[in-house]
């Protein structure tokens, strides 16, 4: 997740919904997590860089 975000904002890509197999992604993005703190909080950080108009759950085979 991290190095997607970090592409899209190296190439400013914009908007960008993400789609995700992993409700516990969406989950820790979107609320408060102590667990791996730091990678969240860079995640967040790139997010808010680029135009992420939502996050969305997908089943393993869309994504």
């Amino acid at each position: 997740m991290q190095r997607g975000l970090t592409l899209v904002v190296e190439h400013n890509l914009s908007p960008i919904v993400i789609n995700t197999d992993s409700s516990d992604v969406i989950n820790m993005l979107t609320y408060n997590n102590l667990l791996n703190d730091d990678l969240v909080v860079q995640c967040r950080l790139l997010m808010r860089k680029q135009e992420i108009t939502r996050m969305k759950n997908v089943f393993r085979e869309q994504s």
